[in-house]
């Protein structure tokens, strides 16, 4: 992989595939997998659950945004 992570084939290729998350992160990623000796299976598994998590909270925010709620809103209030 090259030092470039916007010239890496691997980043490029997530961003097509609308993966940013995983496309901004992966470079991080690879240098954890080496030092940690994991096989393919587990840096697959902790990108996609990074993406997975920033798609949440995504989601979370844009429905709190169409709700209209007052910031701090919760059931109990």
């Amino acid at each position: 992989m090259g030092s470039d992570p916007k010239h890496d084939p691997l980043a490029m290729l997530l961003r097509q595939f609308f993966l940013s998350t995983m496309a901004g992160c992966c470079a991080e990623y690879i240098g954890r997998a080496e030092a940690g000796n994991w096989g393919y299976r587990r840096f697959l598994l902790e990108l996609c659950e990074v993406e997975a998590q920033h798609r949440l909270q995504s989601r979370i925010g844009r429905s709190l945004k169409e709700s209209c709620l007052p910031p701090g809103k919760t059931l109990a209030t």
